[in-house]
């Protein structure tokens, strides 16, 4: 497929080794909860997308990991089609949590769904790894939450993520940085 070898290409171009991936819109023929699927050199791990009800392909979240980082890759923990955990050795330890959140559109207990079970692979997360959230939480921080952000007032997903944020006594790196406006969003409802 040629966005595959496309992300592989800009993927090796950057020199990282993990990529997080959220809806990535690959829906699993088979029953594994996670595939495995070699690409240019690299390996691209996926949770499966699901149908919606006019039968579009929509979510799925994975990683895209060198072979060195292959290699550290101890295991892969697929929570839901929205959160997949994956745990590498090495020094320091650390665990990768990628993850897509409803939208602004979903129903409370979509959102609540979805925050329990990413809640769930937090805690399941050994104190001593270094844990990282990789995301597109679907949320809008407003100046009320933090410094540097585009919004004036945060929505209902960003009211959610911030409880979150503050109840596991994470930090929020991407409004930790001043940017300029034009790098402050990704997309506007």
């Amino acid at each position: 497929d040629d966005r595959r070898e496309e992300l592989c290409h800009s993927f090796e171009k950057q020199g990282i080794d993990i990529l997080g991936i959220q809806e990535h819109r690959i829906v699993h023929k088979d029953t594994p909860p996670v595939k495995y699927e070699k690409l240019l050199g690299s390996t691209l791990i996926t949770t499966t997308a699901w149908k919606n009800r006019l039968n579009a392909a929509q979510g799925g979240v994975g990683l895209l990991v060198t072979s060195k980082a292959l290699k550290s890759l101890a295991v892969i923990n697929s929570h839901t089609p929205r959160v997949m955990q994956a745990n590498f050795t090495g020094n320091p330890n650390c665990a990768i949590i990628t993850i897509d959140a409803p939208t602004s559109q979903a129903t409370d207990e979509e959102v609540d769904e979805f925050y329990n079970d990413l809640n769930q692979a937090i805690a399941a997360t050994p104190a001593h790894k270094n844990l990282i959230v990789v995301r597109d939480f679907n949320t809008k921080i407003g100046k009320d939450h933090a410094t540097h952000t585009l919004s004036e007032v945060s929505n209902r997903n960003g009211e959610r993520f911030i409880d979150m944020v503050l109840q596991r006594e994470l930090t929020v790196s991407n409004t930790s940085f001043q940017k300029r406006p034009g790098k402050l969003w990704t997309w506007i409802d």
